[in-house]
């Protein structure tokens, strides 16, 4: 269900119960839901998602106990905004949590709170930053933990020992259970987000070598990379991937050793249990590193589900989305749901039953919207359109590039403070050198040939550092305008699921169908997002997973 146009200003809960109409009988409530999210945890870097190393050996046994969505896609690449449209059943646009300080309203419902209003006992343990319970992650949770359990100067780089916490809590609280009673327990953990620091054996696991001699992959590190510029050396890039997959491998043990312990509780067999992720993580795919742009590497995420009706291991191949969640978890236990979620209950997908509709879609956006995505399949084909676009006179970093519109041979850009020299590039080849001043200045890029939309990159030598709110830095070096500077690429994700070549000046149907798709995901918040103070130690956990500088 894509997002409705209007606005709602408050919920019902007396909707029907989900998968009634579904034609299929509905599900039969388990005793308890298990729901565990593993931050920055891309889909494809697993073993059961077709990746080279064992990097999740429990998790693909887990899968094969019911149903692995092969194709799950975030709304945004942001543990704040992902994790609350994930448990609300709401796009971004309309719970309106966005980082840093986003609120969620009180007049909009959170999972837990479904859970606690049926009868269930409900726990919760997050590891803080962007899950702190303060941004309305705590709402509805009979008990719920945000502390990192180290007190020590440089306990924020000790995951290890945050994911042993998590896991412990966890198991602390399904052991205080009473006979018969119904609980829903959230576990979410950073063991996976930068820095990539696994413990022994698992650093080197993946990494027989020396260590490159390269910065610490810290947040910071790598945010900074993407700022200032500069190349990696030999190896750097591989190393950090390697390290990466330490971390997961630590986790997929740590996870194995937690459910191991569930059956002695004798809660092994009358249980949900939902692996998730939150966004992925990128490795310069697309220039980058962490998780800031719209395309395969941070959107793509698992996601596991264990029901004793489901089938054991079966594979949804269809695109689905986070926003689904909070629907489907309603039609597994048989809540009473709140009324217009844009995210659908895939209950017929985890019957085998395949999509309800032949075109599937999936929407994800940055910068509140400025930057969006929507991927399209049919069935037989899988298209991703992306939609960059910047306001008017805005500031950019070193590297963007544009789409000159047709009938367009020039466009002004001007630089930030002080002079520097910036490369233009048009459609793929270096057209000259520019010297770019503080004031605007007209760039002629030449004659068009033919009708379509020409792609112009421009790239300085350097930027200059800039101190924002609560001590973000940002690296500017120019401006754009007349054009607005909007970029549209198309990417076929069956032909080239890497999406290194935009299709978009050879597809143009299929990208005007997009577009048009992408007004339906147009809304105003369904009520309004209250503002998070964010100070002291919770200001120094942010820095120290790279939110804040």
């Amino acid at each position: 269900m894509r997002a409705s146009l209007a606005v709602l200003v408050a919920f019902s809960l007396g909707c029907g119960r989900i998968g009634a109409n579904s034609g299929q009988q509905p599900f039969k409530p388990t005793r308890g839901v298990v729901l565990i999210s593993i931050d920055t945890l891309r889909a494809d870097h697993l073993s059961g998602y077709g990746y080279d190393r064992p990097t999740s050996p429990f998790l693909d046994s887990l899968a094969q106990r019911g149903v692995r969505f092969e194709r799950v896609f975030a709304q945004m690449p942001n543990t704040l905004t992902s994790h609350m449209t994930a448990l609300t059943g709401l796009y971004p646009a309309e719970h309106g949590v966005y980082p840093p300080d986003g609120v969620l309203s009180p007049q909009i419902p959170i999972l837990a709170e479904l859970f606690h209003q049926a009868g269930y006992r409900t726990g919760g343990v997050t590891e803080a930053g962007y899950m702190k319970g303060g941004y309305g992650f705590s709402r509805g949770f009979d008990s719920f933990s945000d502390q990192w359990p180290d007190r020590s100067p440089d306990a924020d780089h000790i995951k290890n020992r945050r994911l042993q916490s998590t896991l412990a809590q966890g198991l602390a609280f399904l052991r205080s259970i009473g006979a018969g009673q119904r609980f829903f327990l959230f576990l979410h953990t950073y063991a996976v987000h930068a820095p990539y620091d696994p413990p022994q054996p698992y650093d080197g696991m993946f990494w027989k070598r020396p260590a490159p001699d390269v910065f610490v992959p810290t947040g910071a590190n790598l945010d900074r990379f993407n700022k200032v510029g500069g190349e990696l050396p030999a190896g750097a890039l591989d190393y950090f991937r390697a390290l990466y997959d330490g971390e997961i491998r630590y986790t997929d043990d740590q996870l194995k050793a937690f459910f191991s312990q569930l059956d002695g509780l004798g809660l092994g067999t009358d249980l949900t249990i939902v692996i998730m992720s939150d966004h992925g993580e990128e490795f310069l795919e697309h220039g980058i590193l962490e998780h800031s742009q719209l395309y395969r590497e941070t959107l793509h995420v698992p996601l596991i589900v264990v029901h004793p009706q489901l089938h054991r291991g079966l594979e949804v191949g269809e695109p689905v989305e986070l926003v689904d969640l909070t629907p489907t978890l309603c039609a597994l236990a048989r809540l009473h749901c709140p009324d217009g979620l844009s995210g659908r209950s895939l209950a017929r997908e985890l019957r085998g039953k395949g999509p309800p509709h032949p075109d599937a879609y999936a929407y994800s956006e940055m910068n509140k919207g400025a930057e969006r995505t929507l991927i399209w399949s049919d069935g037989g084909r899988r298209y991703q359109l992306v939609d960059t676009a910047v306001g008017q006179n805005a500031w950019l970093g070193r590297h963007f590039s544009f789409d000159l519109p047709v009938g367009r041979d020039s466009f002004e850009i001007k630089s930030f403070q002080t002079p520097r020299q910036a490369e233009m590039i048009v459609d793929g080849e270096d057209v000259r050198t520019l010297d770019l001043t503080p004031r605007w200045q007209v760039v002629r890029v030449g004659e068009q040939v033919g009708r379509r939309r020409r792609r112009v990159t421009v790239r300085s030598d350097h930027c200059t550092e800039l101190h924002v709110k609560l001590g973000r830095v940002r690296c500017l070096a120019f401006s754009i305008r007349r054009p607005q500077p909007e970029r549209i690429e198309l990417f076929d994700m069956i032909d080239d699921p890497a999406e290194t070549q935009d299709v978009s000046r050879r597809q143009p149907a299929i990208v005007s169908r997009l577009l048009r798709e992408l007004k339906h995901y147009e809304s105003g918040p369904r009520a309004p997002a209250g503002h998070l103070k964010i100070t002291g130690r919770h200001k120094r956990r942010l820095k120290a997973l790279g939110y804040l500088d």
